[in-house]
């Protein structure tokens, strides 16, 4: 081998050797300026949050005379069965602390065991014996009592023309041996004291 093909054989592994370090340091550039340049993805965390909507729960006054509006906000439900069912609950779960003038008549034991709307007129409450606990044996208490529940439900439902409550899947005649529930009782605003 001659010195000209020994010099050739130098410049081509040189060329080589500097095209296999050109292609190294510029796929090296380009892979780490590509994870610069790339947005970055934040992943959040997305809570999802029911939108509430203001009802009024009639409550007995302090003195049992009267039932009182009381404001209160719950979830909005997309059904009405379940918007209805969501008022009934909270309506059991007394007016927030803080509220005076009114007491819960409804026992922490009371459940609602179930509840039918019929025709989007008649609301059927299903409540358990626990409705008896609280009752203090008066005609008025037993009065604010049934009414309270019959209003709260027809005053935010306009269209439910009567409310029955039964127990434990049972009609009864009374709770107290006063006042007939017995058949779908409507909404009688007699018992609510108008505040301005």
């Amino acid at each position: 081998m001659n010195s000209k093909q020994t010099l050739k054989y130098v410049f081509v592994g040189i060329g080589l050797g500097v095209l296999i370090f050109l292609i190294i340091f510029f796929g090296f550039f380009h892979k780490n300026n590509n994870k610069k340049n790339k947005p970055v993805v934040v992943k959040e965390k997305i809570v999802k949050t029911k939108e509430g909507i203001e009802y009024s729960f009639f409550y007995p006054s302090e003195d049992g005379d009267y039932l009182v509006g009381v404001k209160k906000k719950i979830i909005k439900e997309d059904d009405l069965r379940k918007q209805i069912k969501e008022l009934i609950l909270e309506l059991f779960k007394g007016p927030e602390e803080g509220v005076e003038n009114v007491y819960n008549p409804f026992s922490k034991k009371l459940k609602l065991n179930e509840f039918y709307l019929i025709d989007n007129s008649i609301v059927v409450v299903d409540l358990n014996d626990n409705i008896y606990e609280n009752l203090l044996g008066g005609s008025s208490d037993e009065i604010l009592t049934i009414y309270s529940i019959v209003d709260t439900i027809s005053y935010n439902f306009p269209f439910i023309k009567a409310t029955q409550i039964i127990i434990n899947g049972r009609e009864a005649e009374t709770l107290a041996g006063h006042i007939d529930i017995s058949r779908p009782l409507r909404f009688d605003p007699r018992w609510i004291k108008v505040t301005e």
